[in-house]
């Protein structure tokens, strides 16, 4: 169980970082 929410915050970060590297771009 642990493995699998480590993969999921990763993976929610990752998404995290993306939209706000996009949101720095867009502006």
């Amino acid at each position: 169980m642990e493995i699998l929410i480590r993969d999921t915050l990763k993976a929610s970060a990752q998404m995290a970082a993306r939209v706000v590297r996009k949101i720095i771009h867009s502006e």
